[in-house]
């Protein structure tokens, strides 16, 4: 039985739908990442889950019973917030003690498990400090420290990466994966950061206008698109219309493409002779002697930038179909010259059909 199952959850707030009959399941030690644009439900879910918002419809389940009526002290939930909300009057160690008084846990036993937090957020040295004298960084590992101590049957957190500076952010994403997997910790966690969805979820829900738009693996929603919206807000992603001509055999289908015709080998049938497809920029393959045929296309370069590990480019081809390129090695063609690519048979996607 999962840790945490929603059951159809539905809130709505006048004419506004912050989720409509949501359903998943989080198994226990699972990491899952709630991932959507700004107002596609994600934070009121996760509010739902706490306790502090209560839906108009459905049930939400925490090891096998309901708890839509328990308030949010009952639940055995704990929320790490994005703003870290720290008692600016207590220091470290009176800040992450403060649920463990609240349980009226013996204070030895209270001393015992604050030093041992302390030692695993690396803050043995900051207890006596006060918030105010803290980094983001070390305001942030206290908080996830307060939230931790109390032993939650699920750990919530609320975008607590995005008041960190990029670098910081790298750091302290790291840290939350590594204590989540050290302690088997079952999580749902909020973002609008594909990357931090991407680097540390178990599972993926996207959310679009209060709907799922698609739940699944890391791998599952970066390379197998439900839809346009999940291929274009996730990452990058060519997309054009494509008109299928015949298939091969199962699984295997010519397309044809304002670009040129390509074979397409898939396991997700399209739903029509007319439908859009997609491919990742880091998909095609630069092919110095320029090639005509199927899965072969040639651009006039228009930008390149170097991003360190990857150089992105982009251009377009002969019909004006705008692509986008990612490289790894350091491309021989320059801004202004035609530069051929050849595409993987089973880099394409289908997607849903043109309407």
């Amino acid at each position: 039985m999962a840790k945490l199952r929603l059951e159809k959850i539905t809130k709505r707030f006048d004419d506004y739908y912050a989720a409509r009959e949501i359903s998943f399941d989080v198994e226990e030690g699972e990491f899952v990442t709630l991932l959507g644009p700004s107002g596609c439900g994600k934070t009121t879910l996760l509010k739902m889950i706490a306790g502090f918002v209560t839906p108009d419809s459905g049930n939400i389940i925490l090891n096998g019973e309901s708890i839509n009526t328990l308030p949010p002290e009952r639940r055995s939930t704990a929320m790490c917030f994005q703003s870290y909300a720290l008692f600016p009057h207590l220091n470290v160690m009176h800040n992450i003690a403060y649920g463990l008084k609240q349980k009226k846990i013996p204070l030895a036993e209270q001393k015992a498990t604050i030093n041992t937090v302390l030692k695993q957020m690396g803050l043995g040295s900051q207890r006596h400090k006060m918030p105010s004298q803290l980094s983001g960084g070390q305001q942030q590992r206290v908080a996830i420290a307060r939230a931790m101590v109390t032993k939650p049957l699920v750990m919530l957190f609320d975008e607590p990466l995005s008041n960190l500076d990029a670098k910081l952010r790298e750091s302290v994403r790291y840290e939350i994966k590594q204590l989540q997997g050290r302690h088997n910790l079952t999580s749902v966690y909020v973002t609008h950061d594909q990357s931090e969805a991407l680097s540390m979820s178990d599972k993926i829900v996207v959310l679009n206008a209060g709907n799922i738009a698609q739940a699944g693996t890391p791998e599952e929603i970066y390379y197998h698109p439900a839809n346009r919206f999940i291929a274009d807000f996730i990452g990058a992603a060519n997309i054009i219309k494509a008109t299928i001509s015949r298939a091969e055999q199962p699984g295997f289908y010519r397309v044809s493409t304002s670009m040129g015709g390509f074979y397409v080998r898939s396991s997700r049938e399209p739903e029509s002779d007319h439908c859009w497809i997609c491919w990742r920029p880091e998909d095609a393959i630069y092919i110095p002697d320029n090639k005509k045929g199927a899965n072969y296309f040639t651009i006039t370069v228009e930008s390149m930038a170097f991003m360190g590990s990857h150089t992105e480019a982009s251009g377009h081809t002969s019909d004006g179909t705008d692509v986008r390129l990612q490289l790894i090695k350091k491309p021989s063609f320059k801004i202004g010259e035609q530069a051929c690519f050849y595409l993987p048979e089973n880099a394409i996607v289908f997607l849903e059909p043109v309407t």
